[in-house]
């Protein structure tokens, strides 16, 4: 449950500090050209979305 905390802490707060959800942001900065640090935010933010829908997954698993 640790890294879920993690993940969902990492995810809140670029929603927060880019004021949308991961899709909006990615069909936003597509075919852009980005800053290093807008591209670090998106692979950081990719992947606390997805670690967060295989926490899903598994936790769907186990039940």
């Amino acid at each position: 449950m640790r890294k879920k905390n993690k993940y969902l802490f990492m995810m809140k707060n670029l929603e927060k500090k880019y004021a949308m959800k991961f899709k909006d942001f990615e069909k936003k900065i597509k075919n852009k050209a980005i800053d290093y640090a807008t591209e670090k935010d998106y692979l950081d933010w990719d992947m606390a979305v997805t670690a967060l829908e295989d926490i899903k997954d598994e936790l769907k698993g186990i039940n």
